[in-house]
C-alpha cells in the first residue's frame, strides 16, 4: 500500500512468452512476480548506495594495499 512499506496485493497470474524461446508460455505466479519485484528493487537499492558512495568519493582506507596502480589511475592523477 502506497506510503506503508507494504508491497501491493499481487494481481492475477499472466503468462508471458520470453524472447527466443520457441514460443512457449511460462506462467508466472502473484508470488513469484513480488519476488521479481524484491530482488529487482533491492538491486537498484544497491546501484544507488554504490552510486552514492562514488559520489562521495573514494579515499585511500577504501583500497586493500597492492588493488591499485597507477596503470588503473586516470592520467591526470598519476
Amino acid at each position: 500500500m502506497a506510503g506503508t512499506g507494504e508491497p501491493p496485493p499481487p494481481g492475477p497470474p499472466i503468462a508471458v512468452t520470453p524472447a527466443g524461446a520457441g514460443g512457449g508460455r511460462v506462467s508466472l505466479s502473484p508470488a513469484q512476480l513480488a519476488i521479481n519485484q524484491r530482488i529487482s528493487q533491492a538491486a537498484v537499492r544497491r546501484s544507488n548506495f554504490a552510486i552514492a558512495l562514488l559520489e562521495s568519493g573514494l579515499y585511500d582506507a577504501d583500497f586493500a594495499p597492492g588493488t591499485l596502480t597507477a596503470r588503473e589511475l586516470a592520467s591526470e592523477l598519476r
